[in-house]
C-alpha cells in the first residue's frame, strides 16, 4: 500500500507531465479506485490553481509598475515658473511629458493586444504539415478513440514513418499534446534536416513543448524552422511575428 509521501510524490509527477505512457494508464487506473489518491489529486490541482492566480496577480503588478515608470516624470509637481520664463525650456517640458505619457500608453496597449500563447498555439496546430491529406472533419468525433488505437495498433507492429505521422496529426487534432511530444520527439530524432519532412516534424514539435509550458524549447524549436525558411511566406510572417510576442514575454515574465 502507497504512503502518503509516496501519493504526494506521483501525483506531481503525474500533474508535471513526467509519467511515461504505461505509468499514466497504471496511475489512472489506480486513481479510480484509491480515495487517498483522489484527495491528493484534488488538492494538489487546488494548490496550482491558487498558485497561477497567485502569478497572475503579480503578472498584473508588474504591468502596472512598468506603466508607472514610465509615467513617473508626469506626476512631478512643476515649480511656479518665474515671471520671466524660458518658454522653449517650458514647452520642451510639456512635449517630453506628453511623448511619455503616449509612449507608456502604447507600451500597456502593446502587451493587451499581442497574441496569447493559445493563439499562437492554434495557429501553429492550424499549419501543421504532417501529413498532406485533407481530413474530413465532422462536428461529433464519432470514429476518433478508434482511429487513434486502431493507428497506434499498426504504429507498434509496423512503426513507418508515414504511419507515426498519422498519429501525431490525430494526437494534435485531438489535443492529446504529450502523447504527441513523444511521438513527435521519437521521430525528429531518428531522422536528419535533409529529411523532408525534418521542419514540419519540429514545427509540431514546438507546438506541444508550447503547450507544456517549456517554452525554452518552444522558442528554440520554432526559431530554427523560421531560421531555415521552412514555411510559406505568408506563415512565415505570422511565426515570427509569435516569436517575438514569446521572447517578449518570457523576457517580462509574463510567460
Amino acid at each position: 500500500m502507497s504512503t502518503g509521501n509516496n501519493d504526494s510524490e506521483r501525483v506531481a509527477r503525474y500533474l508535471d507531465g513526467e509519467l511515461n505512457e504505461q505509468q499514466i494508464q497504471a496511475f489512472e487506473a489506480e486513481l479510480k479506485k484509491n480515495l487517498s489518491l483522489q484527495e491528493e489529486l484534488r488538492l494538489q490541482q487546488k494548490a496550482e490553481k491558487l498558485i497561477l492566480e497567485h502569478f497572475e496577480e503579480e503578472r498584473q503588478k508588474k504591468l502596472w509598475a512598468s506603466y508607472k515608470e514610465l509615467t513617473k516624470d508626469a506626476d512631478i509637481v512643476e515649480k511656479p515658473l518665474p515671471k520671466t520664463p524660458n518658454k522653449t525650456i517650458y514647452w520642451l517640458k510639456r512635449i517630453s511629458i506628453a511623448a511619455t505619457i503616449i509612449a507608456a500608453t502604447y507600451f500597456v496597449f502593446l502587451i493587451a493586444t499581442m497574441p496569447t500563447t493559445n493563439d499562437i498555439i492554434q495557429f501553429g496546430i492550424e499549419n501543421r504539415q504532417l501529413v498532406e491529406v485533407e481530413r474530413t472533419k465532422t462536428p461529433a468525433k464519432i470514429n476518433t478513440e478508434s482511429s487513434i488505437a486502431q493507428l497506434e495498433k499498426e504504429v507498434n507492429e509496423n512503426p513507418t514513418l508515414l504511419k507515426q505521422l498519422e498519429l501525431s496529426d490525430l494526437y494534435l487534432e485531438n489535443q492529446q499534446y504529450e502523447k504527441a511530444k513523444m511521438l513527435l520527439e521519437q521521430m525528429h530524432q531518428s531522422i536528419n534536416n535533409k529529411h523532408p519532412k525534418y521542419y514540419d516534424i519540429q514545427w509540431a514539435l514546438a507546438n506541444t513543448y508550447l503547450v507544456n509550458k517549456q517554452y525554452d524549447k518552444a522558442i528554440q524549436n520554432y526559431q530554427e524552422v523560421i531560421d531555415n525558411n521552412a514555411l510559406n511566406e505568408t506563415k512565415l510572417t505570422t511565426a515570427k511575428k509569435h516569436l517575438r510576442t514569446l521572447k517578449i514575454k518570457q523576457k517580462l515574465g509574463l510567460l
